[in-house]
């Protein structure tokens, strides 16, 4: 594994190590918990950056602000807690229906199916953890 040349992503790769030794889990893990696919981190960590929504939806996976991923806060990482309640989750999920979904949805057009595929993609991934979370 080459370490990130780039400052950035030095620190955000060893924030993310940090996070997820706490919560003892791996890249991988929390890479597909976070719903970004199994490589996210690893990607990461090979020197590409990446955009700022899905490294918000990744903090919000682990537990941490996106601030104090990104190197905005110098305070360490919150205690292993599982401070997350269902009703914490399920708003967020709302939340990132309503920010993201239903805007996404608005803009598409009938010939992108690209566009259309990432939407897809994007409202399976809701689902699926609204339908994780009811269990």
């Amino acid at each position: 594994m080459h370490a990130p040349v780039d400052p950035f992503l030095k620190l955000l790769l060893t924030r993310i190590d940090e996070r997820l030794e706490q919560l003892g889990m791996k890249r991988r893990e929390a890479s597909l918990m976070a719903g970004l696919g199994p490589d996210f981190v690893r990607e990461i960590g090979r020197g590409r950056q990446p955009s700022i929504y899905k490294t918000s939806v990744f903090a919000t996976a682990i537990g941490v602000p996106l601030s104090w991923l990104i190197g905005d806060e110098i305070e360490t990482a919150p205690a292993n807690t599982n401070q997350r309640t269902l009703k914490e989750l399920e708003a967020y999920l709302v939340q990132l229906d309503k920010d993201s979904i239903s805007p996404l949805r608005a803009y598409i057009c009938d010939g992108d199916k690209a566009a259309k595929a990432e939407l897809q993609k994007l409202q399976d991934a809701v689902e699926s953890a609204k339908a994780e979370m009811r269990r």
